[in-house]
């Protein structure tokens, strides 16, 4: 499977997710089956992250994207969250921003003290942002094991499972049901499409480099307009 397609099936299941999210809820099954569907996104981003940090010509131009396009994104994230044009936590593609520059410590800062509190700061600053503190420990998994995947595949799995009992604690101590959670469970499909990647770029086109970036404010945009603005 190549770049291309994994980067589809990310964008269909953001889809499914955000739909899910402001107009299915989870009080029936179809809802639940989005949002479990969704769950394949944030790993595959997270993937191609490192992916794309080892790869690109320029880590300058790719973090600035990523950061423009973070800075574009933000006022119809929090505006499908909050109904303000800004406000709440962060959107996902300052997440991964967060998660390159915590790669581009890790390459370039020699000091290890230096090193490390500026990407514990970079770390924290990610609980401020859509995906939370998953994000880059998924990105810190996919880059120490790039080259053995026995050992990725092991310790994404205990990454998933750490996510799903903490939400389910935070569940029931919030009063819910533990079960409420165990849609999180939903990353764990990630791991056979992230293993089923072949090295590939697929189709190399401008339309598919940019699409992947206005995707995410667009569609959010749309979804927002429409939910807040009781459209439907």
């Amino acid at each position: 499977m190549n770049r291309s397609v994994m980067k589809y099936i990310a964008v269909v299941a953001m889809l499914a997710d955000h739909i899910a999210l402001a107009f299915v809820g989870m009080s029936n099954i179809w809802g639940v089956g989005m949002r479990v569907f969704g769950r394949l996104t944030a790993p595959i981003m997270c993937y191609f992250i490192v992916e794309g940090f080892f790869y690109t010509r320029s880590k300058i131009k790719y973090g600035s994207r990523l950061l423009i396009f973070a800075l574009i994104s933000q006022v119809s994230f929090s505006y499908l969250l909050t109904g303000r044009l800004l406000g709440g936590k962060f959107n996902m593609i300052f997440t991964l921003f967060l998660c390159f520059m915590m790669l581009v410590c890790f390459e370039r800062i020699e000091n290890r003290l230096l090193r490390m509190i500026l990407c514990l700061g970079l770390f924290f600053i990610c609980s401020y942002c859509d995906w939370g503190i998953m994000a880059p420990l998924w990105v810190i998994v996919f880059a120490v094991f790039r080259e053995d995947k026995k050992k990725m595949n092991v310790f994404y799995i205990l990454t998933c499972i750490f996510w799903t009992v903490r939400t389910a604690s935070l569940a029931v101590a919030d009063g819910g049901a533990w079960y409420s959670s165990l849609w999180q469970a939903g990353s764990l499909l990630a791991l056979p499409v992230i293993n089923a990647y072949n090295g590939e770029p697929g189709k190399n086109t401008k339309f598919s480099k940019w699409f992947f970036y206005w995707f995410y404010p667009i569609h959010i945009l749309v979804i927002a307009v429409i939910f807040r603005d009781g459209l439907l």
